[in-house]
């Protein structure tokens, strides 16, 4: 039996958040500064760089 890669790497499930719940969501998020680059995105609009996620 093969094991989805999402699984085998700690993923069990998927949702949208709006970015008032992503604000506020006590779970892992990934990437982990996934609200602040959200925020900063529909502030500024998209980056002109490329922008490290860990």
């Amino acid at each position: 039996m093969q094991v989805p890669r999402q699984a085998a790497e700690g993923i069990l499930g998927g949702r949208w958040w709006s970015p008032r719940e992503l604000s506020g969501v006590g779970e892992p998020l990934w990437p982990p500064r996934l609200p602040e680059l959200l925020a900063a995105v529909r502030r500024d609009g998209p980056p002109t760089t490329p922008v490290h996620l860990r």
